[in-house]
């Protein structure tokens, strides 16, 4: 059994056009790649004929957010026989680090602090922390620990992670060139081309797509929907792809 075959049993869904299927993950390398390179905004896809609309639920004032690390990809059956791709989202209790007011630092919000070290120093505790805006900062108190169980159904939420570091990649990879004939005798296969003019301007244009670094760019994907929520075990289950590698760090608003 892979790493998230238990988890597929925790998906319980009470809506009848959802079922689980009975079909087992055997390996980490089955599940879908993820697929984001460029820093941009994706929209939530829309609803397709003869899927129910999902109901929106609001939230608590005591649930601005909160940290996670990604699991992994699963996916689940509809009655119609479609495949619906889920994200598994591990969200320990979060701790309250600091409390900012109107009055002392210009605007309300708190810090959460996510995956305490072991050997905690006197400024560094917590492997992630993020900042979250709220209207009422008097109702959070530091050191509170905040978790999925206070937190009320959502129909979707945003997420922001650190996408996959490609290292350094060519303008076919990076930028999706067609490249030359791979024939052979051909001597322009995946080179980048001419990338300047003549005496006038006589330079090369800024932003023009060349070969460099590619991925470990800060991804905000808007609008995806919360399939479950499992409080009892700490489990956010999210319908599509999340950016990031497994085990790392998001940052889920409410």
């Amino acid at each position: 059994m892979g790493p998230l075959g238990h988890y597929k049993k925790s998906l319980d869904f009470a809506t009848p056009h959802v079922r689980i299927s009975e079909q087992k993950t055997n390996s980490a390398s089955s599940l879908p790649p993820l697929s984001f390179d460029r820093a941009r905004k994706v929209q939530a896809p829309r609803l397709m004929a003869g899927n129910p609309r999902p109901k929106t639920f609001l939230t608590t004032k005591a649930m601005p957010g909160i940290i996670g690390k990604k699991l992994g990809m699963s996916h689940v059956f509809q009655d119609d026989g479609r495949v619906i791709p889920i994200t598994f989202i591990q969200c320990k209790p979060n701790t309250v680090v600091q409390v900012k007011t109107q009055g002392k630092d210009g605007y309300p919000a708190i810090v959460l602090g996510f995956d305490a070290y072991k050997n905690p120093s006197k400024n560094k505790k917590f492997k992630a922390l993020k900042e979250f805006r709220v209207e009422n900062p008097d109702t959070f108190q530091k050191g509170q620990a905040l978790d999925l169980s206070q937190l009320k159904e959502v129909s979707s939420v945003t997420i922001t992670a650190t996408s996959k570091g490609k290292g350094f990649q060519g303008v076919v990879k990076r930028h999706h060139f067609a490249g030359g004939p791979a024939s052979h005798g051909s001597h322009f296969h995946r080179e980048p081309g001419s990338i300047g003019m003549r005496a006038k301007p006589g330079r090369v244009n800024k932003g023009h797509r060349m070969a460099g670094h590619m991925g470990s760019e800060t991804i905000t994907v808007q609008g995806r929907e919360v399939v479950k929520i499992i409080p009892e075990k700490e489990l956010l289950a999210i319908k599509g792809p999340v950016p990031g590698a497994n085990n790392s760090y998001v940052f889920i608003k409410f």
